[in-house]
Parts: C-alpha cells; structure tokens; sequence
C-alpha cells in the first residue's frame, strides 16, 4: 500500500483531534514495519491514551526551571541551544510533577527521545513521559530501563514512589 493512515475524528476530543484508528495502526506496522514519522506523535498520543490536559502542563511550565536542571548546559553541552531548552522545560515539568524525579541522574538521557520525537509538541513529549513512568512501572519495564542503565528510574517505578508525588 501506499502507507496512507486512515483517521478518525475523536468525539470525546474538546479541541476536535484526530486521533489512529488501532486496527488501521496495527496493519500498517504489519505491512510497513513502522508508521511514517509525521503520524508517530500522534500514534503515542492516541495509544498512550494521552489527556492533553494543557492547563495542568501549563501551570507546572509557569514554575519555571526547576534548580536540578538550571545548569544542564553544563552537563549536556548540546549545539542546539533550542533542543537543551525544551529538554530543560521537560526536565522541570516532570521535576515540578513529581519532585523525587528531579534527583535521578538517568533522566535526562530517558526523557531525550520523547524531546526530539514530540519536536512541535511539549504537552504531548511530558504526558508521554509521564505516562510511561506512571503506568509501565511492570517487570518488563524495569528490565529494560536496567538493560539500558536507567538503574535510578527503577526506583521510581514503584507505585509507592509515584503515589508519594500525587497522594490524591
């Protein structure tokens, strides 16, 4: 086929997304291997089931840079000086949402992909983020992030440790 994606309007969407239509995602992962870059974002957003709630994303944005990440330059001395400055607002958002985040050394390399694959988005690479820490907090999860050495997230995963950060 020509790996065109079928969409569908999302009736419980307040802004009128759009949102994969599954069974139309998992036929061109079977005939294609992968979905074509520019639906990627939107495939996490829908099977992560994402609430694009900006209004909380925005209030934890207006706490500014959180003091784990003021001098992330230093540590992660990226040429794009745009790309460090919205791994920065992640980093913060994700600190400021859940504060024991903001001393685990492998966050920054776990939250870079989410940076550079939600490129236009940042409501959509911090709810993806923390929909993977929140929610696949399971023993497949934990091997891979001790597979690729993400040993402090681990720690994380714990459903005491996240419900500390929200106890309502």
């Amino acid at each position: 086929g020509d790996g065109s994606v079928d969409w569908e309007r999302n009736s419980n969407s307040q802004d009128g997304a759009f949102s994969l239509d599954a069974p139309r995602v998992r036929a061109m992962l079977r005939r294609c291997g992968e979905l074509p870059a520019k639906y990627r974002t939107l495939a996490w957003r829908f099977l992560l089931e994402l609430p694009r709630n900006a209004d909380a994303y925005a209030a934890l944005s207006r706490r500014g840079v959180h003091s784990a990440f003021a001098d992330l330059h230093l540590q992660l001395p990226l040429g794009d000086r745009r790309l460090l400055e919205r791994l920065r607002r992640l980093l913060s958002c994700l600190a400021h949402w859940c504060a024991p985040l903001a001393s685990v050394a492998g966050l920054p390399s776990f939250v870079f992909p989410w940076v550079l694959t939600h490129e236009g988005d940042e409501l959509g690479a911090f709810e993806a983020c923390a929909a993977v820490l929140a929610n696949w907090g399971q023993v497949t999860a934990r091997r891979r992030l001790h597979r690729h050495h993400h040993h402090d997230l681990i720690l994380l995963l714990s459903p005491q440790a996240l419900f500390a950060c929200h106890p309502h």
